[in-house]
């Protein structure tokens, strides 16, 4: 069984020994109230306790149930929510506790409009599965989370994290950069003096997962040190396929003198987590269900493939002379480059949903759909995994002079990331139709299903390193209207390193090409359906050992290019500080916040580079080459001065004299106005100029929030509605139409590079995140908490190809003399040195098929239409209802649900829309209207209801919490269409009489990820 509550020492999550009840337990109720935890930290702070000295640790003793009352999201500094302009969501210790919720991803899903990066991670070790969200439709890559303040790589666990806090909207004056969308953070534990106590948790559900946690404070007078441990196993429903996690911190509290506080606090996180994939794709469906392969003899046609439904098995490795696959089955290493065949799709990305895929009827299939799968099947590698390791170092000092506090930090995150073996997940159903194996011997496996898949590494270690101080300065007139005034500098300077690289065995002696880069040396894999799950390690460990044939190599870089093209090294600086003035009056009831910051981004890039080095087997060791601009070890480097504002208000416009019913309904509304900005950092890679030679601009977003506010204190209501419009301006995007216009300048006869063979350039889009959003947190009654959000975020591209527009509609007129006659050509002149080249006139000559191409190009942008993946509603619900007294007295039951509603998931085909035959070619103009005609998937909600009941009772000095908690309540499978991780776009198109089944061309569902089952867990907690 497991536990989930924590120590809670000055926030007041902790359950607080016999004396402290005896003193400040008014009610008798076995825990501190809101009102009685106020009374204890008031009294602590009166004694010199830590409390009293720090603005830049959040003061949770405002919060209430779900409610939170204060926020460091609005500047680094302790500040009241009610007053604070920008669009900030906090999740409580007590919503924590109560929904079991485990880490940041678990939190986010329930706050307004954020996603996970990858809708599918279990397959995908990348960041973007890992810590980075999608965060009102803006792309995950464009934020990281926080911690503390500072970057933090890494998903933050609640083992050791106080409260989650999400900020929507670029932040201007608290990082320096940022994406559009908004960041996550997180606030960790910290060492209280003058106390001891544990918490130990202990946790198990029906998915044979467990989570044990200890948080143990110590204080000896003036320091104080903390320690928190987790041990946990959170595996996938599918047998076998665990997620293990060991981590500890110790975090220590000096209060050198009366006004001096030292903080120090290390982290170290390892997990090991199995890759594998909750969806299955069919390969089978156009297989004729007859034609076989008796004996590696016949190469069948491409009519004959495409009639029968197979594939060479070679098709899968570029068609490559050669294809080394170690088959577990046989437990030997063959060449299946031969005559050697597989089944295949009758489309791509097929995927079989658990209760399978209704909408398959609507496709042409020689064979039927696989029937049911067993939810818990799974025929991933037992160490198919990714390793990651995670070591945290803060160190803080603060300073109280008189109404000044001074903060300086150090702060150092790094995260490994290192899939061993192999980083992709067996994931098909193919049919095996060879009779014998490619040695001739007779195939044990013959027409059973299987999958192939290339052994390969991905290593990936991301860090920063950051010097902060943030000084505070407050002060009160009350002369003056009630004025209260908070200033805040903050100053840093950030070093962030970010490596990745790919590597895989390749063989390096094979006569036929000793190219290890080429596709023909490339090392797979196949694991069947039916065998026991493989273990990489014995054979990928050294190949060189365990298969006995051939030379390897461990290689960086990827197939198919010289040197390979993987990887790089990327180093981003940043010199940062920025002012932020808050003003208050009239006790609060108006709120005027501003911020400013001036940055210095930088950016150092060592590339991979591949063109124009001699030789082909790489450079020592087989290491990829890195640079840039062709040249070894040259660097790309560039620094941009940037500065970003923002403004808000908050007013609370009814006050009345006297007490009544028109001071208590209208009084805690108010209105909320926000404008701020931000800018991105630099990307990983080195631009292309723009057109006119210039460096691209770096990525600015700005946005306009508004709405209204109605905050009723002590937690009993905090409701806000808002509209928000944010504009995200000159993001990198590449320049149409390349290869035309090359083609265009080459059959005019220029020589140019930079027309003809060098034509690289920038184009900036632009976005725009709009849409509405509404939260609510409350405590109607001593008995009841509630939380409540609605999003409707909505993305459009806004501008595209702006630069490209210009350039042709400047050259046109010398791309058309080139024509000459439509039919003859006569006539055609060109500027270029060379003159007319070969077959350059004439309305079929390569000057107007190149004309044709880039006015079908334009014509077809569809500037302003939906962005796939965009939901039409987003609403959480969850409640609490606790007995306070009675029988029941320490029972609380639980219950929640996240409904998303229709999601734009792909649009309508040109073809059908307006009545085509399939020989027909919609027009540029056609296709443009079909773009704008949206095809949406389903809203779903059954699989998302949650409930759960815990029970606290204190026998002696123990305190003891029983806790359930039951997700997909109602254990509904249905899939969730359009969420896959392929795009968000659920739909795919089949032609007329595909593979001759007489079907009409249609559009149906087939993207999708498969829900998680029902699960149980339960959690035991002592505190003492």
């Amino acid at each position: 069984m497991l536990v989930t509550a924590q120590l809670q020492a000055q926030s007041g999550s902790s359950i607080p020994d016999a004396a402290t009840l005896a003193k400040y337990d008014r009610n008798k109720n076995g825990r501190l109230d809101p009102d009685e935890l106020r009374q204890q930290q008031t009294d602590e702070a009166k004694a010199g306790g830590v409390i009293s000295l720090t603005p830049f640790e959040v003061s949770t003793n405002k919060d209430v149930g779900y409610a939170a009352g204060n926020t460091l999201s609005g500047g680094r500094v302790d500040t009241p929510l009610a007053i604070t302009p920008g669009s900030i969501s906090v999740m409580t210790r007590e919503f924590m506790d109560d929904f079991n919720i485990t880490n940041m991803n678990d939190a986010g899903s329930w706050m307004i409009g954020v996603d996970l990066g990858t809708a599918v991670p279990n397959s995908n070790p990348t960041s973007e599965s890992v810590y980075q969200n999608i965060i009102r439709g803006a792309p995950s890559t464009d934020n990281f989370p926080t911690r503390n303040g500072s970057i933090n790589f890494g998903a933050a666990d609640s083992y050791n994290t106080e409260r989650f806090e999400f900020q929507r909207g670029p932040d201007t004056a608290m990082f320096g950069d940022g994406g559009p969308g908004g960041r996550q953070g997180s606030s960790s534990k910290r060492a209280t003096v003058n106390r001891t106590a544990t918490t130990l948790s202990l946790q198990a559900d029906t998915w044979n997962g467990y989570r044990h946690t200890l948080d143990h404070n110590q204080g000896w007078g003036p320091f104080a040190a903390r320690f928190n441990a987790l041990a946990q196993n959170a595996p996938g429903y599918q047998s076998g396929m665990n997620k293990l996690k060991k981590a500890w911190t110790l975090t220590t509290t000096t209060k050198l003198a009366k006004n001096t506080t030292f903080y120090a606090s290390y982290e170290r996180m390892n997990d090991w987590n199995n890759l594998w994939s909750i969806t299955n794709g069919d390969a089978q469906l156009a297989w004729d269900g007859a034609t076989v392969n008796p004996d590696n003899l016949t190469a069948l046609t491409t009519a004959q493939l495409n009639a029968a439904g197979l594939d060479f098995n070679r098709a899968f490795n570029g068609n490559a002379a050669q294809m080394y696959i170690y088959n577990y089955a046989t437990r030997d290493l063959q060449d299946y480059g031969g005559n050697n065949y597989r089944t295949r799709a009758a489309i791509a990305n097929l995927r079989i949903p658990y209760l399978g895929n209704p909408h398959l009827k609507a496709i042409p299939s020689r064979r039927p759909p696989i029937p049911g799968i067993d939810k818990r099947f799974s025929f991933a590698p037992k160490d198919n995994i990714a390793r990651r390791d995670q070591d945290t170092l803060e160190l803080v000092v603060e300073q109280r002079l008189g109404d000044v506090f001074l903060q300086g930090k150090y702060t150092r995150n790094n995260f490994d990331n290192n899939t061993i073996w192999s980083n992709t997940s067996p994931n098909n159903y193919l049919l095996d139709v060879n009779l014998r194996q490619p040695n001739g011997q007779i195939n044990p496996k013959y027409l059973r299903p299987f999958t192939d898949v290339e052994q390969n590494n991905l290593y990936s270690q991301d860090a920063i390193e950051e010097y902060s101080a943030t000084g505070s300065y407050r002060f009160t007139k009350p002369r003056w209207w009630g004025y209260k005034q908070l200033f805040s500098l903050n100053l840093s300077t950030r070093e962030t390193n970010s490596e990745n690289t790919t590597r895989a065995w390749r063989r390096v002696d094979n006569a036929a090409n000793a190219d290890p880069y080429n596709n023909a040396n490339r090392l797979f894999y196949r694991v069947y359906w039916d065998d026991p799950r493989a273990d990489l390690a014995p054979i990928f460990t050294d190949p060189n050992k365990s298969l006995g044939v051939g030379r390897w190599a461990y290689v960086s870089g990827v197939g198919g290019a010289v040197n390979g093209t993987a990887g790089g090294i990327v180093k981003r600086t940043l010199d940062h500080w920025g002012l932020t003035s808050q003003s208050t009056f009239f006790n609060d009831r108006v709120g005027l916040t501003g911020s400013i910051s001036f940055d210095k981004v930088g950016v150092d890039l060592l590339s991979p580079i591949a063109a124009g080095l001699a030789g082909t087997s790489g450079a020592p060791n087989f290491t990829t080459i890195l640079g840039y601009n062709g040249v070894p070890g040259a660097h790309f480097k560039r620094t941009e001065q940037v500065h970003s504002a923002a403004v808000g208000a908050v007013f609370y416009p009814f006050n009345f004299k006297n007490e009544g019913p028109l001071q208590t309904i209208l009084s805690p509304i108010g209105f909320v106005y926000n404008f701020a900005e931000n800018t991105q950092p630099p990307g990983t890679g080195a631009p292309n100029p723009l057109i006119d030679g210039n460096q691209p601009p770096l990525t600015h977003s700005r946005t306009k929030d508004f709405g209204l506010r109605y905050s009723v204190p002590g937690g009993k209501a905090y409701l806000t509605v808002s509209h928000y419009k944010t504009d995200q301006i000159d993001i990198p995007s590449g320049f149409g139409s390349r290869n035309d216009i090359q083609n265009l300048w080459l059959a005019l006869g220029y020589t140019d590079p930079v027309r003809t063979t060098s034509f690289s350039y920038s184009d900036p889009s632009s976005r725009r995140l709009e849409g509405w959003e509404v939260e609510l947190t409350a405590n109607p009654t001593r008995n009841i908490t509630l939380s409540a959000n609605y999003s409707h975020p909505l993305v459009y591209i806004v501008r595209e190809s702006e630069d490209r527009k210009i350039y042709v509609a400047a050259n046109t007129a010398e791309w058309k003399a080139g024509v000459g006659d439509p039919t003859t050509g006569a006539g055609a002149v060109a500027k270029g040195p060379l003159g007319l080249q070969a077959g350059a006139a004439g309305s079929n000559g390569t000057v107007q098929t190149a004309l044709n191409n880039i006015q079908n190009s334009l014509d077809g942008l569809t500037t302003g239409t939906l962005q796939d993946g965009s939901e039409r509603h987003r609403i959480n619900f969850n409640a609490r209802y606790r007995f306070n007294e009675g029988a029941l007295k320490g029972l609380g039951l639980v219950a929640g649900v996240q409904y998303r509603g229709h999601i734009k998931s792909g649009s309508r085909d040109a073809r059908l829309k307006f009545g085509l035959p399939d020989a027909a070619t919609p027009t540029a103009t056609q296709n443009a209207q079909a773009a704008f005609d949206y095809l949406w998937t389903d809203g779903y909600w059954k699989n998302t209801l949650t409930a759960g009941a815990n029970y606290t009772r204190r026998f002696g000095r123990y305190n003891w919490r029983l806790q359930l908690n039951i997700t997909n309540l109602l254990d509904v499978l249905d899939p969730i269409w359009g969420r896959s991780g392929l795009g968000n776009a659920a739909y795919f198109t089949v032609a007329e009489n595909a593979l001759n089944a007489g079907n009409k061309r249609t559009q149906f569902l087939y993207s999708f990820t498969n829900p998680d089952p029902r699960k149980f867990t339960l959690t035991t907690t002592v505190s003492f």
